[in-house]
């Protein structure tokens, strides 16, 4: 019989950045995939802090000189759409227009 394990929930996974002004490092830490897998495409070395019990990584930490951190962190301008913008009132994504040309 194999034991269940404990995974993190959505509300358990955490990002935190803090920002070592005197070494001008940002320290990262993650409990999220998803964050974990941007970092990774941004090039950026992880090490795993934790592990579930059947050993697959839960944990991930990271320093980066602060000023990448902030450039990757930057929310985006207003009124921009992107990939992950929820859809307007009308249901369509924002920025899309509808039945005809750009005006």
């Amino acid at each position: 019989m194999r034991t269940r394990v404990h995974r993190t929930t959505r509300e358990e996974m955490e990002t935190t950045i803090t920002f070592n002004r005197h070494e001008g490092v940002a320290e990262c830490c993650t409990a999220d995939p998803a964050v974990m897998r941007r970092w990774t495409r941004a090039g950026w070395r992880l090490e795993v802090l934790g592990r579930y019990a059947d050993g697959t990584p839960r944990t991930w930490q990271t320093a980066v000189p602060w000023r990448l951190a902030v450039k990757f962190g930057r929310p985006r301008a207003a009124g921009t759409a992107g990939d992950g913008d929820a859809p307007s009132a009308s249901g369509t994504p924002r920025g899309e227009r509808i039945g005809g040309a750009e005006a």
